[in-house]
């Protein structure tokens, strides 16, 4: 080249390589000098930065530079960087070609261009660029004759383009990056030449570079480079230990998120080196890894640290991950499926879609059973995990005790599960722990619904002992002490103890300050504690503590997801715990910030939020709404419809459960919250409001029966006729029921092998094992298609409470006066009755005497029922004065009813006879829904202020004046108000007490056949008895409507003894067990509550048995029985035998409150007969009228009163008038005089 021509091309280079520092971001500063300057023997003399005597490329970055005028490479067009290394390039070709490689401009350009390709990768890493660096770099450091400040500047580069681009650019959510970062592991461990040879040139240039950096940024760097030695060792030689401690080191030096995502990884590696694994061949074994092996084992990899730190991989790159999961080579087909299962499960966790985890479900049970030793291992182990994420994500209680059965086995005394040889390697203790902790939590829940203190302490125990297992250096000890705290507040929420609050606090606090506490339950942690500690702030006020914890919670909020629900909970966590610091100190404004926060979740709600946090979420803000109470936003309107929206979700949730049992588990979680609600509405005078939070806060379990008959031709009319016919199916052979969350095993976790065994063939399917099913699938699916295409109008259609214009319309259609709804006052409030009349507009009435001091004689009655029962095996004497006081209160209780309600109601319903007078012709009839334990009352006893004309007392009874039908609820009035009525005798069945201790009920029955049914079918204790007609559940349930015996009975009189009991499968009638000949029908199974007594028919049989189509006419029940219709617990959902039986089809049915006299309760039956079939009144009437025949000393008997029965009245004539032998008896169903045989549809 001529050398004008060189000098013109060196020129060139030089301003270029003077124009190349405006792009490039300057190194650290030395130690003890300003930043590196340029050469000082030319035109690229200039300052690093930029500064002075820089004008850069005509295009460059000058428009973007800081305000003290130096450049900011951060903000340089990327095209114009693209053009400048285009054009360096170019020059740098062109001057290599001219002069010798050791030429002090060109190693300058070079230098400078190679800090151009650093300044771009560090933008946009690509191999392309980085190799391109990389070769001008090092041709430019090779002759040695760089300036010393372009010899540190271009070590830096260097450093940064030696990185790989996963290196450089860190994790950045998507799958590839992570792929790509596990591939560059593999090759260090494996020792590729040419990563090994770049790590070993980025660990000599950060040996050179330390010296001449600052403190600060020479420490990390020299760590960096030592890691650099002992990482690929490490690595290769299979040390594990070292691996997880440099690891460890890494992640005290990341910022948080990736600090997270190196600490889990820290954690796996230790799991390997604690497994044993490791020794030396890990290198030998990658290296003969296929492609399809490697990236199976990257994808594994990726899913684990997914799980361990939410959020490593992006949502949207989910799918694919599972995809790469559930690929495996031939051979291997189980363990591909058990893999495929467990991504699915954590796919469906993290999103909350049940599909996947049914589909999960399903490749489980591809993978069981199929010779495979630890896949059925893997099989058992996780299907409880399974099953409880069902239930969590929106499942129903049938999944959690699937699951509960499950841990039951798999800890009970005879399971060896974890000793076996699969119970080995990496995770195995960590899954022990957690299985074992899911089933410690499982019973916990199940002894504080049962108020069992003795068995939490028990728990208690054994939490301590499973946290001196678990060992400090566990990951998974916060799950125990966050059980141990859940245990110590379920103590204090029985006791009210201060100090079981205190310590259930101190371990939640510790629970959520763990050092080895996983990302994935930090958010958890935070968001339980912060209402925590302003609750325990109420007793020792710690204010700043306080603000800490929902600071923490807001925090938590900034982080990834490891559930759909995690923000509505944490928000739901922080709202809880401003409310609560509202309440202790009055602060509005921390109660404005509580409305905040739950009106965000509730707008943070999806068609995926569990229906156990979207009912509390909008219970909490409704109570929140009501407490800020602020006219203007109408917050009163407000608090009443999020009440609604709690308890509409709360209703769909029930039907969502297999079975009455569960249903009524769910529902307990409204207990009250209707009548707050309707409380709410009444105040503010929101009547109709206030009936239709009555109507959907009451009998849920009732309705959900009802409804579920409706599901299948709902199903059909959207085209869903296979799913509407599996419905069918799977109600028909409903599998029988457990009792809550294990019934009866030992708290030690098993009782002995054959009550494991028993506890599992209960809850499962057969041929389930050692497969999984998702119980709740099904009606999870069919929930969805009827809400699919009109949103939610056909679960209103099926489930929604009626309005005041239906209740009016029934009112009228039946001849009734008024449905009157009896509510409790809350607090200190009144109680009000909700007066809903055939005509007019409804109203309310305040009644004091229903406040709380106002029912103290309803508290008193309750007490001595109570005491009469625990007294009943202590002995006659016992027994007999236990009585005497329940009687002497039920007096004090009717006493108390009248002038305290019935009298106030009769009143305000008084309206004149057509000729103006205040006397009417007939009696005033009402259907009564008395709420909460109202319902224990027999209202149509209470005693009224004044005489009748001639009367010998000095009260009225109130059946005296009105004829009383009582109804669960306004729904299941209507419901029985739609049947019409078959004459009684038409196909009319008795049953005579099967076990022979109801002394006059063979004459009961005698008499009743004789007089009015002679073609009455006969079952039970009774010489014309069939010598097969034994009286079982089976034989009752054959008669109902959709049973065999094709039609329905038109009576069941049934005189059997009956209990009230605290759940569905304790309230029964008792009747005879079925022939040992005869096994029962999948469609009558008996559940595990009648398994001891196969001839208990309990309200759970009853309901969860199919009614087939339903029918426009019902039956009539009598039960003359003691207590069936009583509930001792749960009064707002009445499950009594009664109100079940009315739930199964029939018109009306007779119950009794408590246990009567045999004779007396003959006596009245034969009376109501009588009055049913001569005097041909309707069921209401003949009852009361059987009633008053009752009360009149100067009564004669009916024809059908005969023989010793007869005798037995004529000898008692002042005893059947006391209360206790006639008042026992009430109506259910449909309150009309008369009933066409074709029904009505009011």
């Amino acid at each position: 080249m001529h050398s004008r021509d060189l000098a013109a091309l060196r020129g060139r280079a030089e301003r270029g390589a003077a124009d190349a520092l405006a792009w490039i971001a300057p190194p650290p500063p030395p130690p003890d000098g300003p930043a590196a300057e340029g050469p000082s023997d030319g035109p690229a003399a200039k300052d690093p930065s930029g500064g002075a005597g820089s004008q850069g490329p005509p295009d460059g970055p000058a428009a973007g530079r800081a305000p003290d005028g130096t450049q900011s490479p951060a903000d340089a067009d990327p095209a114009s960087l693209d053009r400048f290394i285009a054009e360096l390039d170019e020059l740098e070709a062109a001057l290599a070609a001219a002069v010798p490689d050791g030429d002090a401009p060109l190693c300058t350009l070079r230098a400078r261009l190679g800090g151009l390709y650093a300044e771009r990768y560090r933008r946009n890493p690509t191999d392309d660029g980085r190799s391109r660096g990389l070769r001008v770099l090092r041709a430019a450091r090779a002759p040695g004759t760089l300036d010393p400040p372009d010899e540190r500047a271009s070590a830096v580069h260097l450093v940064r383009l030696l990185l790989t681009p996963g290196m450089m650019a860190g994790w950045d959510g998507t799958l590839p990056r992570l792929l790509e970062s596990f591939d560059v592991g593999r090759q260090v461990m494996v020792g590729e030449p040419e990563l090994t040879a770049d790590l070993t040139e980025l660990r000599g240039l950060l040996t050179d570079l330390v010296p001449t950096l600052p403190e600060g940024l020479a420490e990390p760097l020299s760590w960096a480079a030592e890691a650099l030695e002992l990482v690929p060792a490490a690595a290769r030689s299979g040390d594990f230990e070292q691996m997880a401690e440099l690891a460890a080191q890494l992640a005290e030096r990341m910022p948080d998120g990736d600090s997270r995502l190196m600490r889990a990884l820290s954690g796996l590696v230790t799991e390997f080196a604690t497994a044993g694994a490791g020794g030396g061949d890990e290198t030998d074994l990658l290296e003969e890894l296929t492609a399809e092996e490697t990236a199976l084992t990257f994808a594994q990899a990726a899913l684990m640290l997914e799980l361990e730190v939410p959020g490593t991989v992006r949502t949207e790159d989910l799918e694919a991950l599972v995809d790469e999961v559930s690929k495996g080579p031939a051979g291997e087909e189980a363990e591909t499926a058990m893999r495929a299962a467990m991504s699915r499960m954590a796919h469906g966790v993290r999103t909350g879609d049940a599909d996947r985890l049914a589909e999960a479900a399903e490749l489980i049970g591809t993978a069981a059973g199929t010779g495979s030793g630890r896949v059925d291992w893997m099989a058992g182990v996780i299907s409880p995990g399974l099953l409880t994420a069902a239930n969590i994500l929106g499942g129903n209680l049938t999944d959690r005790d699937q699951a509960r059965a499950r841990l039951d086995a798999l800890f009970g005394p005879a399971s060896a599960v974890f000793d076996s040889a699969h119970a080995t390697g990496p995770g195995a203790e960590g899954l022990r722990l957690c299985s074992r902790s899911m089933h410690l939590l499982l019973r916990l829940n199940e002894a504080l619904d049962e108020r069992d203190a003795e068995t939490l302490e028990e728990l208690l125990d054994e939490l301590l002992d499973l946290l001196e297992e678990a060992g400090e250096n566990s990951e998974w000890q916060f799950l125990v002490l966050f059980l141990l705290g859940q245990a110590q507040l379920s103590l204090a929420t029985l006791d009210g103890g201060i100090p079981a609050l205190r310590a259930g606090v101190a371990y939640f606090e510790e629970a959520a300050n763990h050092p080895r506490l996983p990302a994935f339950a930090q958010p958890l942690m935070d968001a339980q504690c912060a209402p925590l500690l302003a609750l325990f702030s109420m007793i020792e006020p710690d204010p700043v503590r306080v603000s800490e914890a929902v600071a923490r919670a807001r925090r938590a909020l900034d982080g990834p997801a490891s559930t759909p629900d995690q923000r509505v909970w944490i928000r739901q966590g922080i709202g809880m715990a401003l409310l609560t610091v509202h309440q202790s100190t009055g602060d509005h404004s921390g109660l404005e910030e509580a409305v905040g926060e739950l009106e965000q979740a509730r707008r943070e709600l999806t068609e995926r939020t569990s229906p156990a946090i979207r009912q509390k979420l909008l219970w909490e803000l409704a109570e929140a709404y009501r407490l800020r109470d602020d006219r203007e936003r109408d917050d009163s309107g407000a608090a009443v419809a999020t009440a609604h929206a709690s308890l509409w979700v709360l209703a769909e949730d029930v039907l969502l459960q297999l079975g009455a049992e569960h249903g009524l588990e769910v529902a307990r979680a409204g207990a009250s919250r209707g009548l707050l609600a309707a409380h709410w509405a009444a105040v503010d005078g929101r009547i109709e409001e206030a009936v239709a939070s009555l109507e959907n806060g009451r009998g849920l379990v009732l309705r959900a029966a009802a409804a579920a008959a409706g599901v299948p031709e709902q199903l059909a009319a959207r085209g869903e006729a296979e799913l509407a016919e599996q419905w069918r199916t799977a109600v028909r052979d409903l599998p029988p029921q457990a009792a809550p969350t294990g019934g009866g095993l030992a708290p030690g976790g098993g009782g002995t092998p054959d009550e494991v065994r028993s506890a599992l063939a209960r809850v499962m399917s057969a041929g389930a094992a050692p497969g999984v099913e998702i119980p709740s699938r099904l009606r999870r699916r069919a929930l969805d298609v009827l809400r699919r295409d009109s949103g939610e109008a056909p679960l209103r259609g099926l489930l929604g409470a009626p309005g005041i214009g239906e209740l009016r319309e029934g009112l009228r259609v039946t001849g009734t006066d008024a449905l009157v709804y009896l509510v409790p006052g809350q607090d200190t409030a009144d109680g009000v009755a909700v007066l809903v009349r055939s005509a007019g507009e409804p109203t309310t009435l305040a009644l004091p005497g229903l406040g709380a001091p106002g029912r103290e004689p309803l508290e008193r009655y309750l007490d001595a029922g109570a005491r009469r029962s625990a007294v009943s095996a202590d002995g006659m004497d016992a027994s007999a004065e236990a009585h005497r006081h329940w009687e002497a209160a039920l007096e004090g209780l009717c006493d108390w009813a009248g002038p305290a309600v019935l009298a106030p109601v009769l009143d305000a319903l008084g309206a004149p006879a057509e000729d103006g007078s205040q006397q009417r012709d007939a009696p005033v009839r009402l259907v009564l829904v008395p709420c909460g334990n109202l319902g224990a009352v027999p209202w149509h006893a209470a005693r009224l202020p004044g005489p009748r004309a001639g009367a010998r007392r000095p009260y009225t009874y109130a059946c005296e004046d009105a004829v009383v039908s009582y109804a669960a609820s306004g729904g299941e009035f209507l419901r029985a108000a739609r049947r019409g009525r078959v004459p009684a005798s038409e196909r009319a069945v008795l049953v005579a007490d099967p076990s022979g201790d109801l002394t006059w009920a063979q004459d009961e029955v005698s008499a009743l056949r004789t007089a009015y049914y002679t073609t009455a079918l006969l079952y039970g204790w009774h010489e014309d008895a069939p010598e097969n007609a034994l009286g079982t559940p089976e034989d009752v349930l054959s008669h109902l409507p959709g049973g065999p015996a094709a039609p329905a009975a038109s009576l069941l009189h049934l005189a059997v003894h009956g209990l009230a009991g605290l759940r569905p499968t304790d309230s029964a009638l008792h009747l005879a067990g079925p022939d040992p000949e005869d096994a029962p029908g999948p469609e009558s199974a008996p559940g595990p509550a009648d398994i001891a007594d196969p001839g208990r028919l309990t309200v759970t049989r009853i309901l969860d048995v199919p009614a087939g189509e339903r029918a426009a006419t019902g039956p009539l029940i009598v039960l003359s029985a003691c207590e069936t219709d009583l509930s001792s617990r749960d009064h707002d959902e009445a499950l009594t035998p009664t109100t079940a039986l009315l739930a199964r089809g029939a018109t009306d049915v007779v119950g009794s409150r408590w246990k009567v006299s045999d004779s007396a309760s003959a006596a009245l039956m034969v009376v109501f007969h009588h009055h049913l079939t001569v005097a041909g009144l309707a069921p209401p009437d003949a009852l009361r009228a059987a009633q008053l025949w009752m009360l009149d000393h100067d009564r004669h008997p009916v024809p059908g009163l005969t023989g010793l029965l007869l005798a037995e009245t004529q000898s008692d004539t002042g005893g059947l008038a006391r209360i206790v032998s006639w008042a026992g008896f009430i109506h259910q169903g449909n309150p009309a005089p008369h009933a066409p045989a074709e029904g009505r549809q009011p």
